[in-house]
């Protein structure tokens, strides 16, 4: 009896792998693999048009093919975005950002620098819910900054710096105990800040600041005394800003 069982089991496995085997890569890999590909060449090719027709070019087409194909360096970007986009956890918008980005580099004939290495590394790992959740991050504190009601939200010519949570303690009654230790940007935000920081596009850091404060009865202090204060905050470089842009960009607007 169990040598049947064993035969049985033996027999239906074989045969799921005989049927997984000859429809996965019709129905899993080509499937998802071209509707990736399909994005990624729109946006591609929508950004060759814009600059061949940009530049009274739009007779240079095979020109234009022929330089990308045998020139080293172009078709190195464009094997490294083929490789991106074939592992792309988006469906949609990392393909897209992918093509914009590639033929940024492809015009430009280099490959990519540290910072837009950045980008394309988060365009590869990031899905599209991921992708839309930093783009309506930054689009909302650039309102906050208008608005005088959030005084934590800062942006300069450094980029974006967001005061995420602070305490002060008197030391003069001892004070309280406080943790030190760095914010958990997934906790805060969502996953998609943990892997942004990985990728250098965000940061976080802990600031630490006291001062000595004088007796003021309006203020109901009885007594000298110091007060320290601990600050959590959140930064996102300018340069990066150009990414939620594309984003936006490559969505349509679709993002809110």
């Amino acid at each position: 009896m169990e040598g049947n069982t064993s035969f049985v089991a033996g027999y239906v496995a074989g045969k799921l792998i005989d049927g997984l085997a000859s429809q996965f890569y019709t129905q899993v890999i080509a499937r998802w693999s071209k509707q990736r590909a399909e994005e990624f060449l729109y946006q591609l090719c929508c950004e060759l048009q814009a600059e061949l027709l940009d530049g009274g070019c739009s007779d240079k087409v095979d020109s234009m093919l022929r330089d990308m194909l045998e020139d080293d360096i172009k078709s190195e970007v464009l094997f490294d975005a083929y490789r991106r986009v074939s592992l792309s956890k988006s469906k949609k918008l990392g393909p897209r950002i992918i093509g914009l980005m590639t033929c940024k580099l492809i015009l430009a004939g280099q490959t990519a620098s540290d910072e837009e290495e950045n980008v394309l590394l988060a365009a590869e790992s990031m899905s599209d819910d991921e992708l839309t959740a930093f783009a309506r991050f930054i689009r909302n504190q650039k309102e906050y900054v208008l608005d005088v009601n959030h005084k934590d939200v800062k942006i300069d010519e450094h980029g974006l710096q967001m005061q995420w949570n602070r305490e002060q303690i008197d030391l003069s009654w001892g004070g309280t105990d406080t943790s030190l230790a760095p914010l958990d940007l997934g906790e805060c935000l969502g996953p998609w800040a943990r892997k942004l920081k990985a990728y250098g596009i965000m940061a976080d850091d802990v600031k630490e600041r006291q001062w000595s404060v004088r007796v003021d009865t309006d203020r109901h202090i009885d007594e000298d005394g110091t007060v320290r204060e601990v600050s959590w905050w959140i930064y996102v470089p300018r340069a990066y800003f150009c990414f939620a842009d594309m984003i936006d960009r490559v969505s349509g607007g679709d993002t809110e």
